[in-house]
């Protein structure tokens, strides 16, 4: 009869573990013939609350609220923000959906 060797679920370490590896997420858009990544840009303004803005773009982008809190501080202290790197036809759409919840913002060539 043959040994049954048990199959380990766990590593084998010897010691404490030393420090954490953090892994980001690489967000590069890559360049396809006709689909150039175009940036939508959104811009500070007076009239929105800033509750408003996470909300709008929470829907719009479906960013978490932390990301989206992120990115509303970026356009309040610094004047503007880059919310998405995309093809024309998409960030097109994109400044359309912010206009209509009452944003500002427009299309640059990346």
């Amino acid at each position: 009869m043959p040994t049954q060797i048990p199959l380990r679920t766990e590593p084998r370490t010897t010691g404490p573990r030393v420090g954490t590896i953090v892994m980001e997420r690489d967000e590069q858009v890559t360049s396809i013939k006709g689909l150039e990544p175009w940036k939508v840009i959104l811009f500070n303004d007076s009239h929105n609350t800033m509750d408003h803005v996470v909300a709008a773009l929470c829907r719009i982008f479906r960013f978490s609220t932390q990301a989206a809190i992120l990115k509303m501080a970026e356009a309040h202290t610094t004047g503007r923000t880059i919310v998405a790197a995309c093809p024309l036809e998409e960030a097109e759409y994109y400044v359309v959906q912010l206009s209509n919840a009452g944003l500002t913002a427009e299309i640059q060539k990346d």
